[in-house]
């Protein structure tokens, strides 16, 4: 027969290992439950991703089949009549800059002769006027 303290001592043992292996087991389930968690969050991340990449490629599928339907040719014709419209409007451009140059140095000019004309015609008349009123005086 076996002595009860022995036996009670065998149990409170057994409980001891048994609490340890409890207390082991809540962590590892705890454990499980961050990671089901966190695997739960990839997957909704991962969802959403797939929604936006399948309205993005339906986009793309979209524009490729406008593109086909268009005729790439034809954008880059256009694109080229475009670039020529462009470049011989610049051209007339920089011809009628130069024209208004021209155009403006000429006036310039005319109007610089006008000035001196203008100027002169005044000097002259102040001198006779001054000479007049000379020989009235005298």
């Amino acid at each position: 027969m076996e002595d009860p303290r022995e036996t009670f001592l065998q149990a409170e043992a057994q409980a001891e290992q048994l609490v340890h292996q409890l207390t082991e087991l809540k962590q590892k389930t705890e454990g499980h439950a961050k990671a089901e968690k966190s695997l739960e969050d990839v997957r909704a991340s991962l969802v959403s991703m797939i929604d936006e990449i399948s309205a993005s490629s339906e986009t793309v599928r979209s524009v490729v089949s406008k593109l086909g339907e268009i005729g790439t040719p034809e954008i880059l014709e256009a694109l080229g009549r475009v670039q020529e419209g462009i470049s011989e409007a610049s051209a007339q451009m920089t011809e009628g800059h130069s024209r208004l140059s021209e155009e403006l140095g000429a006036r310039l000019v005319r109007l610089e002769r006008f000035v001196w004309t203008t100027l002169g015609t005044g000097v002259i008349i102040v001198i006779i006027s001054v000479l007049i009123l000379i020989r009235i005086s005298q």
